[in-house]
């Protein structure tokens, strides 16, 4: 059935792995601490397509600071923690309509507006719970999609622990192709004169069938 929604809820369980950074810095930063945990599964379709669907998605956290100067001369230093999640699709098949949900730990951030410099802006937040969501129109085979959003907080590996898998659903499976929208085409321009010149015409003759009328009714 290809043309029937397809969803599926992806929860994973695989212990968080120890990488080398590889999300760039602000200018001036300086690293305190890296950790990136990698959930992968291979996934069947629960209802209506026959294919498999295999994604790999994981979560890199960099902690740091940076040390500025006020104007009075008195160096400042913020803390921060940026998030990065990335998703790769592992199979043969295009992914449309790709959304990926992030529920924030308390410790992470309470409120939205905790959250700053999203790389990509979130599709939206749900009401009650930090739950970010990012919607992607289409992940071919072998692309990653990566979103990153940061709090000034010093977090360390064990608020990782507290994070929920991302979940992915993927709504529609196959390449996303653009659809062709039947257009009406407009009459031109010439066109119009046609239907303009004859009603005037008729208005025309009308104006001189009633003018005759109206003479030959008073010499009567």
């Amino acid at each position: 059935m290809r043309g029937a929604w397809l969803f599926l809820f992806v929860t994973f369980a695989i212990a968080p792995l120890l990488v080398a950074a590889d999300s760039p810095l602000p200018t001036g930063a300086t690293l305190i601490f890296n950790e990136t945990q990698i959930y992968t599964k291979r996934l069947s379709p629960l209802v209506c397509q026959k294919m498999d669907i295999d994604v790999t998605v994981w979560r890199e956290l960099n902690t740091y600071n940076i040390t500025t100067v006020d104007k009075f001369g008195k160096k400042v230093t913020k803390n921060y923690s940026t998030f990065k999640v990335t998703i790769r699709n592992n199979g043969n098949t295009s992914l449309k309509n790709v959304l990926l949900k992030e529920h924030l730990p308390g410790a992470v951030a309470q409120r939205p507006d905790e959250l700053m410099n999203f790389t990509v802006p979130p599709t939206g937040f749900e009401q009650g719970s930090v739950v970010v969501t990012w919607l992607f129109d289409n992940v071919d085979p072998g692309e990653e999609k990566a979103v990153t959003y940061t709090v000034e907080k010093k977090l360390d590996e064990n608020v990782l622990n507290e994070y929920e898998a991302p979940q992915v659903v993927v709504l529609q499976e196959g390449a996303a192709t653009a659809t062709p929208i039947p257009v009406t085409e407009e009459p031109g321009a010439g066109n119009n004169l046609i239907p303009i010149a004859i009603g005037v015409l008729i208005v025309g003759v009308g104006g001189v069938l009633f003018y005759f009328i109206r003479k030959a009714q008073a010499t009567s």
